[in-house]
């Protein structure tokens, strides 16, 4: 498969059989959060361009987080739509979603309740690769 071709029965197939990249932005979205849910097994290469901002600031974010565990973190993707798609190939989606509340336990095994986050909206940046669309960086972040 070369390009931008996907099978049509591909879950990120638009109505036209192309990449649907909304669609992928709430997918994205969800497997990040499956990563930062247990930072240990993260592979942000699954999510995000290697080397890009977001996968900067996602790896500094897990360097952080060593031997922490977030127990019933979980993402709401409330909506995604895309923006824009660049000249160059690039993709712009807005994506507002909320988080759950969860569990914080450090490598001390000291837990700590983390309160439910409200819906922010902000805009993902993504890239075609050889893996599909991945995330290549983030702006802004509002709430709906």
């Amino acid at each position: 498969m070369s390009g931008r071709d996907l099978p049509a029965s591909s879950p990120f197939a638009g109505d036209d059989g192309g990449p649907d990249p909304a669609l992928a932005a709430v997918d994205l979205t969800r497997r990040r959060t499956e990563l930062l849910a247990d930072p240990a097994a993260a592979d942000l290469a699954q999510v995000e361009v290697v080397d890009g901002p977001a996968y900067r600031a996602d790896s500094a974010t897990i360097a952080g987080l060593a031997g922490v565990r977030n127990v019933g973190l979980q993402v709401d993707v409330q909506d995604a739509r895309t923006r824009s798609i660049s000249a160059d190939g690039d993709a712009h989606v807005l994506v507002t979603s909320a988080t759950s509340d969860y569990v914080r336990t450090t490598a001390e095994g000291v837990a700590s309740p983390v309160p439910a986050a409200g819906p922010r909206t902000v805009e993902l940046e993504l890239r075609w690769t050889e893996g599909g669309w991945r995330v290549w960086s983030v702006s802004g972040s509002t709430t709906p």
